[in-house]
């Protein structure tokens, strides 16, 4: 599902080249080849990763495993499945590979704290940079930022949406919105929905706690294809003193899944790449 934000001379997205010939098209993933090797984030900066967790081998799990702390290990053995381990270890390895190669140290001596509610953040304090990570599936999105605030949800499309979270979650105006919608419109907008507002609910750090009702991140939804309407900010009932300051960004599109990043402030630089292991040392 697409978020429609508009763009500003001071905000753009880099994303993978297009044929030559084939017009203007929605946002895709940068690879390697098409965004060049990784180098540290600037500030204003934004990088989005899109990572293949099912893709690493044995020996490269391995090799993640022992650059992870002894809680994030503690996490992946609790797991009651190799797969879902295994996805747990190459996720946070590779968020910890990420954040080595912008902060310049090695990924191993990376520490990190919790917010009251759960929410990560690195130790290290002294540099602004914020990150958030999300899986699904085989998948995970990555969001790393400095000097802006970033929240990334990610989930896998089911054939039959769990439209029961619509009423303790929804707002009135959301549950309006699918409630007028043709079914194949209404799973779609339901996820674009839901992830817009996990994605916000974990950029400003209190989870799923916030009344979700008085939440509204409807405005600037598109649905399929036609134009969007409304400006891509959410709106809080009662008002908030970080109502204007929260935004939605496009995400490209990833098939099977849905995505959304709301960003805590006006990002410079938006980068969609996908997640090469070998370009990025620990």
């Amino acid at each position: 599902m697409w978020m429609a934000v508009p763009r500003c001379a001071a905000e753009r997205t880099v994303c993978a080249r297009r044929t030559p010939g084939a017009g203007i098209g929605p946002p895709r993933w940068a690879s390697s080849r098409d965004a060049g090797d990784p180098g540290p984030i600037g500030a204003g900066e934004v990088q989005v990763w899109l990572i293949d967790l099912d893709a690493v081998t044995d020996v490269a799990l391995g090799q993640d495993l022992a650059i992870l702390g002894p809680q994030e290990r503690g996490r992946a053995a609790a797991f009651a499945t190799p797969t879902l381990r295994a996805r747990h270890v190459a996720a946070h390895g590779a968020l910890r590979r990420i954040l080595s190669v912008h902060l310049g140290v090695p990924a191993a001596t990376l520490a990190f704290c919790t917010s009251a509610w759960g929410r990560p953040f690195l130790s290290d304090t002294s540099r602004p940079f914020d990150f958030s990570l999300s899986h699904s599936g085989r998948l995970a999105v990555l969001a790393v930022s400095a000097g802006v605030r970033v929240g990334v949800d990610l989930e896998r499309l089911c054939p039959d949406p769990p439209y029961e979270i619509a009423a303790a979650a929804f707002s009135a105006a959301e549950r309006t919105l699918l409630a007028r919608l043709a079914q194949d419109e209404r799973a779609a907008a339901f996820y674009a929905l839901w992830t817009r507002k996990e994605a916000l609910a974990k950029g400003i750090g209190c989870g799923l706690d916030m009344d979700l009702t008085g939440l509204d991140v409807s405005p600037g939804l598109r649905l399929s294809g036609r134009p969007a309407p409304g400006r891509p900010r959410p709106r809080w009932s009662g008002g908030s003193s970080g109502e204007g300051s929260w935004r939605f960004h496009a995400m490209p599109d990833i098939p099977g899944f849905a995505a959304a990043l709301a960003l805590g402030g006006r990002a410079r630089h938006v980068i969609c790449r996908l997640y090469d292991r070998s370009l990025i040392a620990a």
